[in-house]
């Protein structure tokens, strides 16, 4: 194989890693000061009082078959707010894109509180479609709750595809062009 062949072949790998099937996905990140922030729902057709202006991250997905999705936040070091619990978590599902403006907008589900004393989050069994790009809402309880979180999707029966920003495809294309490039000035010189 040359080495154009294998340089056009490594980007078409890149390019197809995000959508390899797998039934878990695990993801984390961290809630700070420098992320956005929405009014919260408190359930599918009300706002919150309480998360008024709480930070928020997004991860999407979708299915390539029909399955029941559960979305667990399974570990998380977020500070306690006021009277507010540590690691108080808040998980919202969307089915199609998350408007924060309009945050009941494509609302499918949502978990507070796992229970027991267990103040992290979890949506279990939702029905979910082939095909339906979902979004996951990570956020908190409170206002002002920053910190780290891991959380998992999963699935019993049907792969996950994950959807990766727009940004990270560039990334990828570019990397992908400027590799073609330094194998061209290799060969060439």
């Amino acid at each position: 194989m040359n080495l154009r062949a294998l340089a056009t072949a490594f980007v078409l790998g890149l390019a197809l890693l995000p959508s390899l099937p797998a039934a878990t996905v695990n993801y984390g990140g961290a809630l700070d000061a420098g992320d956005p922030t929405f009014n919260r729902p408190a359930g599918l057709t009300t706002l919150s009082a309480v998360g008024t202006s709480v930070s928020f991250e997004t991860f999407q997905f979708s299915l390539s078959l029909a399955d029941t999705v559960t979305i667990t936040v399974t570990s998380a070091n977020i500070a306690a707010v006021g009277n507010g619990n540590p690691n108080d978590s808040y998980l919202l599902l969307y089915a199609g894109a998350f408007n924060p403006a309009s945050p009941l907008t494509n609302l499918v589900a949502f978990n507070d509180d796992i229970g027991g004393g267990n103040f992290l989050s979890s949506i279990n069994g939702f029905a979910a479609s082939a095909g339906t790009l979902y979004t996951v809402v990570m956020t908190t309880f409170n206002n002002g709750a920053f910190g780290t979180y891991n959380n998992s999707i999963t699935t019993p029966n049907a792969a996950i595809i994950t959807v990766p920003e727009p940004s990270s495809i560039v990334a990828m294309g570019v990397l992908g062009l400027a590799g073609v490039t330094v194998l061209r000035r290799r060969r060439a010189a």
